[in-house]
């Protein structure tokens, strides 16, 4: 069973996460990652997307 949040989304060894809208603690609710996961909010190839929304009038905006 995953014990980690990390776990629970299926993050990777050497995976790229694309940030958007992450709140400030994000990185630390992750737990420990897997060796050479990088978090950028920038990234232009990436393994997931964490796509952070808070209504459905932002998503709509934002989906554009």
């Amino acid at each position: 069973m995953p014990a980690t949040t990390a776990q629970k989304l299926k993050i990777k060894e050497g995976y790229s996460l694309l940030t958007i809208g992450a709140p400030a603690n994000f990185r630390t609710e992750l737990g420990k990652l897997p060796a050479g996961v990088i978090l950028s909010d920038k990234a232009k190839t990436f393994n997931q997307i964490h796509w952070f929304v808070q209504t459905k009038a932002q998503l709509e905006e934002e989906l554009e």
